[in-house]
């Protein structure tokens, strides 16, 4: 990421030309281009109509073609899902390209495709009030854009309705060209084959799979399957390895297998027999744990305290549809794992799509819930009822009161009947126009072509659409330049940026550093080596810092590691004893758990939803619909700040908390000046008087260059805190720091100044 930081050199200089300066000095943000050339590998997903000259859309980066970019075509013609190469230079935030070569698919890790494919299947979900989104389709998920287009030959596109799909594989997402509805009987089988690829399922380990990350290619068992952006992982039974037995659901294309889901498992140690079935609960055990006779679809099974029984979809009761894993002993059914599953994996007839009850959708905070989820909900005002057949999903982050959620229904003389409620984020139940929310996140795209970069910005993930109103602060705007942005949600659902403020002050170091808190598992007698905090390799060096100022290193003791991730090894900065606060574990008397913090940026998140593997701070973690989301500090992107509290099971991070930060030097204030300590209280004096802060754990303290202490010159970064109007003056108001930085003695000159 490029942008304009304060060096400590710059500080020194700025310190020796404002001491006589009798005011402080506010600096915009900015930067100065260079003309140095740059180069970018990805996939071409879009490109100029009629000739190379124009707009490029590369790997999620836009460039700008003109009569001076050289083009190589050595490798193939330059086409849509062909891995691409370009060298560019950074023109007032423009990526303007100098050379654009084909290159061999491999390059970009992934395979491309121009050859188009088909696909023909049920319309199972699609994005509500638009077809701009993902079309979950026989079990598949396509990217529809607003180039797909929609053809209504047989009747409208709705759920439950038979469609094919014409569509190219690009960056490892399947991207729709054409939809079109198709006679009902197209979807079903024929001669006993069906017309659509099967999902089925198979068990195995893991002989080999991607070295970098979880997309690529998995060889289970001898077979290669193909995971994608959509491929949905779970890790509950362990980490992916080498070696690992697994679980993979996958539909055949082309001759490929596309795995929709890749999960650990524990049943490959006893042995090939394992078995899976759908169907509905007929008759429970009438035992407090569930244990005895099942009757499930006719066949009755076993369940034992060994059992598995999980809940994702809504309690164990008579007419729920599950899934059910099992063994055969002799002809009894010894039931492996049971969990609930979505009515219509069990032919549960939600909604034809044909002539039965309208399909409705509504969008609100839910205000009253059963407990155990079945019973009379009661969302924005509206009451709707759910069944052991409604379908519960929390990829959004837990139901609770006050958390925003989305109900699919129908209406007759019964009232509402809830078929599915989904967590959203909290912004999609905003009232149009009226609330304000706000995120920071990194810009993925943006609409250079347009005067003013009017038009839809992509940041963090997430599309925000920029008009004449917007006001646009501290640019140059450019792909990868962290922003805060200020948005209100448009009475389609859509989100419109009222502000997007640059933040030229973190860059690439930053976005590497991270910190966490965490009990010692394991370290190295002369300390310079491998560190094990909260289940966590951290590599202390002969540059590392170490103290003790609230007791001795040792196997349980609670303490600090600011670190840095450099190319996945986690090196630490400094190691130093916490309260044992710092460390408290989490549970109940009876039941404790030991719990870790970490601090750090979003890398990498689900592609739908909150829910599964994460990377923050070069660390992976296991979201689950348990984790507890908090937005306080704007929308969970990419590119977001946020403190994760995590558990260690079955040597996999599972996070029990996300919840978001202002970034560290993302605040609205800077100060220069000395550093006053009275007490447990910081403040920093510069000219305009002096301006306390407080420091959370969120707070990076660096004393890289000099130790933080009374008279020391430092630079602060803070925001106002909530409450205060989002206003701090010079003097008198609390700032909460983002970062604190020692400047080195041989600086120590009296520089009272702030910047905003």
């Amino acid at each position: 990421m490029k942008g304009v930081k304060l060096s400590l050199g710059i500080v020194a200089l700025l310190m020796v030309l404002l001491l006589a300066l009798p005011m402080a000095v506010a600096l915009a943000d900015g930067a100065s281009n260079d003309d140095n050339t740059l180069e970018y590998m990805g996939i071409v997903e879009a490109m100029p109509a009629g000739g190379l000259t124009g707009e490029w859309r590369i790997g999620g980066k836009t460039f700008q073609a003109n009569q001076n970019t050289a083009f190589d075509q050595e490798h193939g013609p330059l086409a849509a899902g062909v891995c691409a190469k370009v060298e560019y230079t950074l023109n007032n935030g423009v990526n303007v390209a100098v050379k654009i070569e084909s290159k061999e698919a491999y390059e970009c890790g992934g395979r491309n495709t121009t050859s188009t494919l088909e696909f023909k299947g049920t319309v199972e979900d699609k994005p509500a009030g638009t077809n701009v989104g993902t079309w979950t389709i026989s079990g598949v998920d396509f990217e529809a854009t607003s180039n797909t287009q929609f053809q209504t030959t047989h009747g409208p596109i709705v759920v439950g309705t038979c469609v094919d799909v014409k569509y190219v594989v690009q960056a490892n997402q399947n991207v729709a060209i054409r939809i079109e509805s198709q006679d009902p009987s197209d979807c079903q089988s024929q001669g006993g084959q069906p017309q659509n690829p099967v999902k089925q399922e198979v068990y195995g380990t893991v002989e080999a799979m991607p070295s970098n990350g979880l997309i690529g290619t998995w060889r289970v068992n001898g077979v290669e399957y193909q995971a994608t952006n959509t491929t949905i992982f779970e890790q509950l039974e362990g980490t992916f390895a080498v070696g690992v037995c697994v679980e993979i659901e996958y539909v055949v294309q082309n001759n490929v297998r596309l795995a929709l889901k890749i999960r650990t498992e524990d049943f490959c140690s006893v042995g090939t027999n394992v078995q899976r079935d759908y169907g509905v609960v007929q008759s429970l055990p009438n035992t407090s744990d569930l244990t005895g006779t099942w009757t499930i679809d006719g066949h009755q099974y076993q369940v034992t305290t060994t059992t598995q029984l999980d809940t994702p979809h809504g309690p164990f009761a008579v007419g729920a549809c599950v899934e059910v894993e099992y063994q055969l002993n002799g002809t009894t059914r010894q039931a492996l794992q049971i969990r609930t599953e979505s009515a219509d994996e069990c032919g549960v007839p939600v909604d034809d799509g044909h002539g039965g009850s309208q399909m409705l959708e509504a969008k609100g905070l839910i205000e009253v819930m059963p407990q155990g989820l079945v019973g009379v909900w009661t969302i924005a005002g509206q009451t709707y009822t759910a069944t052991a057949q409604t379908r519960f999903e929390q990829d959004h982050g837990l139901f609770e009161v006050g958390r925003c959620v989305e109900v699919k229904y129908t209406e007759g003389t019964s009232g509402r009947q809830a078929h599915k409620i989904e967590t959203k984020r909290q912004q999609e139940c905003g009232q149009p126009g009226s609330a304000t929310y706000e995120a920071y996140g990194v810009v993925e795209a943006l609409p250079i072509t347009s005067p003013g970069l009017l038009g839809t910005w992509t940041i963090g993930g997430v599309d925000y659409e920029v008009t004449q109103t917007t006001q646009l602060k501290h640019g140059p705007f450019s792909v990868g330049l962290l922003v805060k942005v200020k948005f209100t949600v448009n009475p389609d659902g859509t989100f419109r940026a009222l502000e997007i403020e640059g933040k030229h002050a973190v860059d690439d170091s930053d976005f590497s550093l991270a910190q966490v808190y965490g009990r010692i598992d394991a370290y190295p007698a002369n300390w310079i080596g491998e560190w094990i905090v909260g289940g966590v390799s951290y590599t202390a060096t002969n540059t590392t810092k170490f103290e003790q100022g609230h007791g001795n290193f040792g196997v349980g003791a609670c303490v600090k590691v600011r670190y840095v991730d450099r190319n996945s090894t986690r090196e630490a900065v400094k190691i130093e004893t916490e309260d044992d606060a710092k460390c408290a574990s989490g549970g109940t008397s009876t039941n404790p758990i030991t719990t870790t913090r970490l601090y750090g940026f979003v890398e990498q998140m689900p592609a739908q939803g909150f829910v599964g593997t994460w990377q923050v701070g070069g660390v992976l973690f296991e979201v689950t619909a348990a984790t507890r989301i908090t937005e306080e500090h704007g929308a969970l992107v990419e590119g977001a700040f946020v403190k994760v509290e995590y558990m260690r099971q079955n040597n996999i991070n599972v996070a029990l908390e996300i919840e978001t930060h202002v970034p560290p030097e993302a605040g609205q204030y800077t100060f220069i000046g000395t550093l006053q300590q009275n007490g447990t209280g910081w403040s920093v004096k510069s000219v305009g008087g002096t301006t306390p802060f407080t420091v959370t754990d969120a707070t990076i303290l660096d004393d890289s260059h000099a130790p933080l202490v009374d008279g020391q010159p430092v630079v602060v970064n803070g925001y106002a805190p909530a409450g205060s109007g989002g206003v701090a003056r010079l003097s008198g108001a609390s700032i909460v720091a983002t970062r604190v930085t020692a400047i080195a003695a041989f600086y120590n000159v009296y520089l009272p100044m702030m910047i905003r």
